[in-house]
């Protein structure tokens, strides 16, 4: 047992195993960054007597939350575009204002103030699709967060790339760069099935199929979009992704609002992964993910957040409390379910989506000692009942105490350890007195 060794115990730990038990008054051990025993709290005090601990006798643990989808350092753009429908948002809102203001260190300030926000919040790995993602890898290395960056890949000249082509280069040698990282991998990320031509949608499958990657696409969130893909192709764009060989169990579709029964039946064949995102979806007016069906179906469904500026938050409970009511709710059945499952989409439906279900996303011997504390003390919590509905709520963030990753503190004691928080908001407060957001709040409801 090597000298760094962590005894964590916890009052109610939710391992998210395949029985979904909580333990009352277990603990695991830590050694270099690694779950090696877990087990009822007395025993592995009798073991480990010599060890450091981090007593959470009062709090509920459960795996680090894994964010699926989010684009960062959209986080300067909260409120821009309000009250318009996702395509009018992207061409007269969004990208626009990418365009002319979003360059390397303004991406770079948008990141760290949402993965201070993630932190927060018990995300402890999320999926970023967004420009300069080399600029947001090295914002998560420091701040110790594990990141998939799904680089984005767009036919628009942005200010990062100029076109599809360079798009793919610039993947190719991130995915170089991050080979066998610690914190960071590549996946290839489309914008959309629109957004590129069918030659380099089949490139970018040829590649991920040679390098064995991921790759995470926006798919059929809007009505107009599977009534395009029917009028011009004749059948959806689920279908013309599983014919040009996109469909397989490293494919990260999001959104699937809109779905056919072919759509479906697709999804469940080829083990596609679907990152469902339903705050933003509602808020754009895309409507609801059918994630009942797709559950039902065997198809593993993780959550995302979206970016700030569709979602107005980062809280991924929040998304998995909302994802369940909606569940319920268009089934108006309450029995349809639990928190658990909510959970499961939280952490280890995240993990496998991401192809990191051996490393983390649930606590066991042998995976990563990523971590999210509630105090149960919070009146948010007090009394508790049940502690899995504790913490999927929309106020189960706030109850956080303590985040880890890989068994280093990333939030004690409801403080981010590794970014100056009084410098963070003195330049969040200069872009908020700049140009820039001063056009925001001029454009911020159309």
């Amino acid at each position: 047992m090597a000298k760094n060794c962590l005894l964590v115990s916890a009052g109610w730990l939710l391992t998210v195993k395949e029985d979904r038990e909580c333990r009352e008054d277990w603990a695991f051990l830590i050694d270099d960054g690694t779950i090696t025993d877990i087990g009822p709290r007395k025993d592995l005090n009798a073991k480990y007597s010599t060890s450091d601990k981090l007593a959470l006798n009062e709090h509920i643990v459960c795996p680090g939350l894994i964010n699926c989808h989010n684009h960062a350092a959209m986080k300067l753009m909260r409120g821009l575009g309000q009250g318009l429908n996702l395509d009018d948002w992207l061409h007269q809102a969004i990208w626009p204002f990418e365009r002319e203001h979003l360059d390397a260190p303004n991406v770079s300030l948008g990141a760290e103030l949402a993965m201070v926000e993630m932190l927060m919040s018990g995300i402890t790995t999320f999926s970023d699709m967004y420009f300069f993602p080399e600029t947001v890898a090295s914002v998560a290395e420091r701040l110790g967060l594990n990141i998939q960056l799904a680089v984005p890949i767009i036919s628009l000249d942005t200010r990062w790339a100029r076109g599809s082509e360079e798009c793919i280069h610039r993947t190719l040698a991130l995915h170089d760069l991050y080979r066998d990282h610690q914190h960071v991998s590549v996946a290839f990320g489309p914008h959309s099935v629109e957004a590129l031509d069918l030659e380099t949608l089949e490139k970018i499958g040829m590649y991920a199929d040679e390098l064995d990657i991921g790759i995470q696409i926006h798919l059929q969130e809007t009505s107009g979009e599977l009534d395009r893909a029917l009028k011009n192709h004749g059948h959806s764009f689920v279908v013309l992704l599983k014919k040009i060989g996109l469909m397989n169990d490293r494919l990260q579709v999001v959104h699937t609002v809109h779905l056919t029964s072919e759509d479906k039946a697709i999804l469940a064949e080829t083990n596609a992964n679907v990152i469902h995102c339903p705050s933003s979806n509602l808020l754009l007016g895309s409507g609801i993910c059918p994630t009942r069906d797709l559950l039902d179906l065997g198809i593993n469904v993780a959550l995302g957040t979206d970016g700030s500026a569709s979602n107005n938050g980062i809280d991924l409970l929040s998304e998995a409390a909302l994802a369940e009511s909606l569940i319920k709710g268009v089934a108006q059945d309450a029995s349809v379910c639990r928190a658990s499952n909510a959970l499961d989409m939280a952490t280890i439906n995240g993990a496998r989506a991401l192809g990191l279900e051996r490393q983390i996303g649930s606590l066991e011997v042998g995976k990563d000692a990523d971590f999210v504390a509630f105090d149960t003390r919070h009146p948010a919590i007090e009394p508790m009942i049940d502690p899995f509905r504790s913490i999927i709520s929309h106020s189960g963030a706030r109850c956080i105490s303590h985040v880890y990753a890989k068994g280093k503190p990333l939030v004690e004691n409801g403080i981010c350890v590794n970014t100056d928080l009084a410098d963070l908001m003195e330049k969040a407060a200069d872009w908020r007195a700049s140009k820039a957001f001063r056009e925001i709040s001029e454009r911020a409801y159309y």
